[in-house]
């Protein structure tokens, strides 16, 4: 993905499915939308000229991070979601032989941002229709809420680990909880997609007038906007 930079947010533009996903999944995960912008702006220009119940040049502006991850970095499993899911497997393994201090301590650090990764990357493979959602009777609304609790405080978990009876009782809360919880972040970015569909129509709007030499204008919706529309776009 290469949304417009700024210093404290991304413009992402959902001209396309996938960077329709993107924003949805970048939601899901508490991307929220940034401070000091209008959070979603429709600008309507002559290459995206007013259509009735059509949305003009769209922009999503999102925080660069979460409380964990930034947006690069999401960007980066958007498009290796593999690689992310590859250190999610080994997390049983780096359980098991966490014997030493040290090993506990890089594990208990880098859990939620594995975590989070690991989260996005199955969004991402249910974007590319490499991932079905399972059925819902196999996982409850109520288990998968429990196992969202549980991994979000499961770095305390990791913090005491201590002998093999601390490190096999973690690595059957995590075996219990993990797939539940992916789905209950699955869920979260279907909702998310649902949402932004229409989220457009509530959109401040606007028009940019090009202006050969000088930067162009941006008029926000006013007095006489329909006027505006058919003549400048």
């Amino acid at each position: 993905m290469t949304p417009e930079k700024n210093c404290n947010f991304n413009a992402v533009n959902p001209d396309s499915e996938d960077r329709f996903s993107f924003i949805a999944a970048a939601m899901a995960l508490g991307f929220e939308m940034a401070d000091g912008t209008p959070g979603l702006s429709n600008v309507y220009t002559t290459d995206r000229p007013f259509e009735p119940g059509e949305p003009g040049d769209l922009r999503y502006y999102l925080a660069v991070k979460n409380q964990g991850l930034s947006l690069t970095q999401f960007g980066h499993v958007w498009n290796d979601p593999d690689s992310s899911l590859q250190n999610a497997e080994a997390l049983t393994a780096r359980i098991k032989l966490a014997t030493e201090g040290e090993a506990i301590q890089k594990i208990t650090v880098e859990f939620d941002e594995i975590y989070q990764k690991a989260a996005l990357g199955h969004m991402r493979l249910l974007s590319l229709g490499r991932l079905r959602m399972p059925d819902a009777s196999l996982y409850p609304e109520t288990a998968e809420k429990h196992a969202l609790e549980a991994l979000n405080g499961f770095r305390d978990v990791l913090a005491v680990l201590r002998d093999d009876k601390g490190r096999n009782n973690a690595i059957r809360a995590l075996n219990k909880h993990w797939k539940p919880a992916m789905v209950g972040w699955l869920r979260a970015y279907r909702g998310h997609l649902l949402e932004l569909r229409n989220l457009w129509k509530i959109a401040p709007e606007a028009i940019k007038i090009h202006r050969p030499g000088k930067m162009p204008l941006v008029i926000p919706k006013g007095p006489k906007f329909k006027e505006m529309l058919t003549r400048w776009t």
